[in-house]
């Protein structure tokens, strides 16, 4: 679609707003879509009494989608807002982000997820309720990956649009005592200089990374959900040597670095329709198929909706 720039400022009724943009009007449902579409190209505002459509700016090229709304690229508005919004909310800072803690952000998962994404908080909440997690956990992290597609082609749209650019990397972490509490402290560490002769802090990583998949018969890269525990206790045992103890481990992060804040185009927060979708994506895929109705249900309600029934952080917290 293509919105000339002689048309800012200018009032229309509906049915002129499609003449001047050469489309076929339409009714109920299919107009709204229609009018949505529009406003990917164009800053539209509603006015009432009578109803007209003003368009105030004209969008430039880079910035515009490179799909309509429809089919896969139905909730591309809605994610790419989220993204926005937690760029926004870190002052357009590069973020260096895990892929749970993205799922997290965007509403996919609750809190819960992390719960069973993080071994020692897993085994925690076995020893409280009494019950195996494990199958549970199994079954959140599928449909983690399944949920992360559609994050991944979210962000290649962004950086095909010039609006970010997005790099792997990783995340060093250690642990600090003092004398009322320990914590975890990470390091950021920085994308490798091409212009650099000697080996960086990210191709070191890289090397003990490549060097655990090895050790577990892991040559694809794929990491198996079952076989997290013991790649991630073997990377993190050659991080400290590599290392020499400065750092008790990694992990591996996106980093999303953005654009000038005045090319990011703001789109309405719709947190509530992202955690919909993703709750219908899971409940449908075939991916999840070995599940029983009840086992589905359980994973979509304790583990997926953004209002769970049961918070396993409190089950923990009421045994301590």
């Amino acid at each position: 679609m293509e919105i000339n720039k002689s048309l800012e400022g200018k009032e229309f009724k509906y049915k002129q707003l499609c003449e001047e943009l050469r489309l076929k009007t339409k009714g109920g449902k299919s107009k709204e879509y229609q009018l949505k579409e529009i406003g990917l190209f164009c800053n539209l505002t509603v006015l009432k009494n009578p109803t007209k459509y003003l368009i105030k700016e004209v969008y430039d090229k880079s910035v515009l989608p490179l799909k309509p709304i429809n089919g896969n690229a139905k909730f591309q508005e809605e994610i790419e807002d989220l993204i926005i919004q937690l760029l926004r909310v870190n002052d357009f800072n590069i973020i260096y982000i895990t892929n749970t803690q993205f799922l997290m952000s965007l509403y996919m998962v609750n809190n819960n997820y992390k719960v069973l994404k993080i071994p020692k908080l897993r085994k925690a909440l076995e020893k409280t309720t009494g019950e195996d997690y494990y199958d549970l956990y199994l079954s959140a992290n599928k449909s983690g990956e399944i949920l992360m597609k559609w994050v991944d082609r979210a962000l290649d749209r962004m950086v095909k649009r010039g609006l970010i650019s997005c790099h792997k990397g990783f995340c060093l972490f250690k642990e600090v005592h003092t004398s009322k509490y320990s914590f975890f402290q990470k390091y950021e560490v920085p994308i490798t200089d091409p212009n650099s002769k000697a080996p960086s802090i990210e191709q070191r990583i890289n090397g003990c990374y490549n060097q655990a998949l090895e050790s577990l018969g892991l040559g694809g890269g794929y990491i198996p959900a079952d076989f997290k525990f013991a790649f991630n206790d073997r990377f993190n045992t050659l991080i400290r040597e590599e290392f020499n103890g400065e750092y008790n481990g990694a992990y591996k992060v996106k980093i999303i670095i953005p654009a000038d804040p005045k090319r990011v185009k703001r789109f309405d927060n719709t947190r509530i329709a992202i955690n919909t979708e993703a709750q219908k994506k899971i409940k449908e895929t075939k991916q999840l198929d070995y599940l029983t109705g009840i086992e589905r249900k359980r994973l979509l309600d304790e583990i997926i909706s953004i209002n769970p029934s049961i918070e396993y952080k409190e089950l923990i917290e009421r045994e301590k």
